[in-house]
């Protein structure tokens, strides 16, 4: 999703700049965030506009209270950099569509007592499957994101930091000769759709 971000604000029109770098393993909490010095160096270096955290996908759901107290001390690190904390909210798995209400909850509520900013897109992946039915946004594994699923999300991150409404991207996107996403024009109007009207619910 970082390199579709990228792709999109260097192709649209306009003048926002996208540069990205990351700490990341796979299935990991905002605790091991906290305790992994690959993710403390990144924030000691202090030249960051914005820093998004993302907790593991069970988190919200199996102890929200945890998810919380490491997003309070991560957030605290930003603020001494002069940076915004992003908390990026996540979806629901395809065979518990019934948790997305409390994995936004989790992030709302966070983000409100923090004062930062959610990247609402858990809200407008909801928001578009509403939209079209036949959507499918999931990998087959029912967890992570297919290349639509990652273009959506993609798309929220540009309404946030470049433009609040994304309509009229490319569809398709390639990051160093690979095709990475290519979608017909109606679907790809969809999310972008989709991802304009939740970032403007939730509000930047």
């Amino acid at each position: 999703m970082p390199q579709m971000l990228v792709r999109l604000a260097g192709v649209a029109d306009g003048d926002c700049s996208v540069a990205v770098e990351q700490s990341i393993a796979s299935g990991v909490s905002l605790q091991w965030h906290w305790n992994h010095q690959s993710t403390r160096d990144l924030l000691a270096r202090g030249d960051w506009d914005a820093v998004i955290l993302q907790e593991r996908s069970g988190g919200p759901l199996e102890d929200k209270e945890e998810m919380h107290e490491y997003a309070r001390c991560l957030h605290r690190e930003i603020s001494k950099r002069g940076a915004e904390t992003v908390l990026y909210m996540t979806w629901a798995r395809t065979y518990q569509p019934g948790t997305q209400p409390e994995i936004t909850a989790a992030y709302t509520d966070i983000a409100e007592e923090l004062g930062a900013t959610v990247a609402p897109v858990g809200a407008a992946w909801k928001h578009a499957r509403n939209m079209g039915s036949d959507l499918r946004l999931h990998a087959t594994d029912g967890r992570h994101a297919d290349p639509p699923g990652s273009y959506l999300a993609a798309c929220v991150f540009y309404a946030l930091f470049c433009d609040p409404d994304p309509t009229g991207l490319p569809g398709t996107l390639s990051v160093d000769g690979e095709t990475v996403v290519d979608l017909p024009p109606d679907r790809a109007s969809l999310l972008q759709t989709a991802a304009r009207e939740t970032v403007e619910r939730y509000g930047p």
